[in-house]
């Protein structure tokens, strides 16, 4: 078995960002960028009102009562022009006509019989929103390697940006095996159980690939060589879940060896998850994954996810401990590094153990938002102890 640590980095190694693509800015969301934004124009582009009210000249800021000369709203091109001792009815996001000097807001004004009475007196340039002020034409608005969500793509919108160069994200082909599981929905014989780990890694993979393909195969090494000589000369990357550890129906690394593909590693001194497969052929990552259902996912967590996120141009992907005091008590044989699901406190200063650690028990990992490490050789864990934790981010980021 290999570490933790050497597994990181045989991976980190082998799983290459997989390039840049243009795609649509409204179809950008959940990208990273490959490029480096800049506004093509001002934001506002003009003078806008801040809000619903009345704009007068600079001359009448103190006068109590002006004439109504018109109206504003936004969309019109606001080349209304005013005279002394006369106002302008302005909605919110209108352009300032260029006699405007303030706006003030309809709630301190009224509209009577004689014109507008002001029941404030306005400072100049109040509740106008200057040109440029947002940002303007040339700034950077977005930095390369940052990840699109709904504001940046709202500001590039209004940067004048139609389309994007994004990094691609990876072709995915997620193949479950055994005769025991059942799809979500169907009767349950006796021996069966239902195959929540096709769902879960469903989920988590949501927003990390162009495309997911999903596959259940039983324990038929035909069936299976079959599917993955499709998933090997079509994908980015493929996660086989189940069939990785010694049982005489462990067919994934004999199938894959057959296929052509180059295993870099086969069992890590961890627990949960000790039997999983790393492997290459030409630029696709294979991805052995436990099948117990904890294992399955502590797995894709530590190692499949931040290969993804690589791949589709993650600037840092390796998720990155933070130190906190261990609450509980756990012990174990030196050898395997442990990852305790846990949770951790408002304030982050204590790492609590969840009940049911063993390997295919979801229940603690399903209310955990923690990964508490229990060192390699050490054989236990006492409140107080100083613990390093990883925190489960299922997203994206």
């Amino acid at each position: 078995m290999i570490t933790y640590q050497e597994a990181i980095r045989i991976i980190d190694e082998h799983a290459q960002v997989l390039g840049r693509g243009i795609r649509p800015v409204t179809e950008c969301s959940e990208y990273f960028l490959g490029e480096d934004v800049v506004a093509l124009n001002d934001s506002p582009p003009f003078d806008c009102s801040a809000v619903d009210g009345y704009g007068r000249r600079a001359e009448d800021l103190a006068s109590p009562i002006l004439a109504l000369a018109g109206q504003v709203r936004a969309g019109d091109s606001g080349d209304v022009r005013l005279q002394v001792g006369q106002c302008v009815r302005i909605l919110t996001g209108a352009p300032v006509p260029p006699d405007v000097a303030a706006i003030s807001m309809q709630e301190d004004c009224r509209e009577t019989e004689e014109g507008v009475q002001f029941l404030e007196n306005a400072q100049a340039g109040q509740h106008i929103r200057g040109a440029g002020s947002d940002f303007r034409q040339d700034d950077l608005l977005l930095v390369r390697g940052s990840r699109m969500n709904p504001a940046s793509v709202g500001i590039a919108v209004s940067g004048g940006h139609q389309r994007l160069e994004v990094m691609v994200k990876p072709r995915i082909h997620v193949i479950t095996t055994g005769d025991e599981l059942v799809s979500a929905g169907e009767p349950l014989n006796r021996g069966q159980i239902y195959n929540s780990n096709e769902a879960a890694l469903g989920d988590a993979l949501r927003n990390l690939s162009s495309r997911t393909h999903f596959w259940h195969c039983q324990d038929d090494p035909a069936a299976l060589k079959d599917r993955l000589f499709v998933a090997l000369h079509e994908e980015d990357v493929i996660l086989t879940v189940g069939g990785v550890s010694v049982g005489s129906h462990d067919y994934v690394k004999e199938v894959l060896g057959d296929l052509g593909a180059e295993e870099k590693f086969w069992r890590v001194s961890i627990k949960p998850g000790k039997p999983i497969y790393f492997g290459i052929k030409g630029k696709t990552v294979v991805f052995g994954l436990p099948g117990n259902p904890v294992s399955a996912l502590v797995t894709y967590f530590l190692f499949a996810r931040p290969a993804i996120l690589k791949m589709m141009g993650h600037p840092d992907p390796w998720p990155k401990p933070v130190k906190a005091r261990f609450e509980g008590e756990a012990r174990k044989n030196p050898g395997r590094m442990e990852f305790l699901r846990g949770t951790i406190s408002g304030d982050g200063s204590r790492a609590i153990a969840k009940g049911g650690q063993d390997s295919h028990m979801l229940s603690g990992l399903a209310t955990a938002n923690c990964l508490i490490h229990f060192p390699l050789e050490a054989t236990e864990l006492n409140t107080g102890d100083e613990v390093e934790v990883t925190m489960l981010n299922w997203g994206l980021s």
